[in-house]
């Protein structure tokens, strides 16, 4: 008698715990607001898994969501304040490998940021202000880990910003916002455009392979005022 009492506690506990975790699982209140933890699962689409899980203050996500690939794997963890991402941010691709991380504040990423290939690899690493605008040092990469470009950046403004090909060799240089020179691969200068303090055009020169100039273009109000094309 007094095992089958064992065997019979042992029986319905887990059915309690079952019942208990049911139970504080995707609820509402009599307002009709979600509350507490939710799962979400879509059997449309080709799916049935579990698409996204967290939790419900008032009708509103908050704290940690995850959300998921079909294969299972984390599609996104986010921080959410009052139903609006808030906070740390990691992306994923599908093979599991991070491809953004971040903290997202007021719709935008601020302080340090970072993208990577899907292999793996780092591809940008920026630094954002409060605002959202790039500040400071930034890099980004190809994807067999040679740099593409990097700059200096002060309240999204370009300082000096070089890019590179894949080779190494200088693809483009850009001063400010008044200045950008582009590159052959072999080195010898391709273009050199001037801007106005606000990004108009003044003018543009264009170089052949071998350096010398093959025309010369003068701009008012970003309209093309006159080209001399030089033989």
């Amino acid at each position: 008698m007094k095992a089958r009492y064992i065997i019979g506690i042992l029986f319905l506990f887990p059915c309690i715990i079952l019942f208990a975790q049911h139970d504080t699982l995707n609820q509402t209140d009599s307002a009709f607001h979600k509350q507490g933890y939710r799962k979400i699962y879509d059997a449309g689409h080709g799916r049935t898994g579990l698409v996204s899980e967290g939790y419900y203050i008032n009708n509103r996500k908050t704290g940690k969501w995850i959300e998921y690939y079909n294969n299972g794997n984390i599609r996104n963890n986010l921080e959410f304040k009052n139903g609006r991402p808030e906070g740390v941010a990691i992306m994923y691709y599908e093979n599991g490998n991070i491809s953004e991380t971040g903290s997202w504040i007021n719709n935008r990423w601020t302080g340090i940021y970072a993208s990577f290939h899907v292999t793996g690899r780092p591809k940008k690493i920026f630094v954002y202000d409060e605002i959202g605008k790039p500040q400071g040092h930034s890099i980004s990469y190809y994807e067999n880990g040679k740099i593409e470009c990097e700059g200096e950046y002060i309240t999204g403004k370009e300082k000096i910003v070089k890019c590179f090909y894949e080779t190494g060799m200088l693809k483009e240089l850009s001063l400010g916002d008044t200045i950008i020179k582009t590159f052959y691969e072999n080195g010898s200068q391709k273009s050199m455009v001037q801007f106005t303090g606000n990004k108009h055009k003044l003018s543009e020169i264009n170089y052949n392979k071998n350096g010398s100039i093959s025309e010369e273009i003068s701009y008012s109000n970003d309209q093309m005022n006159a080209i001399v094309l030089i033989l």
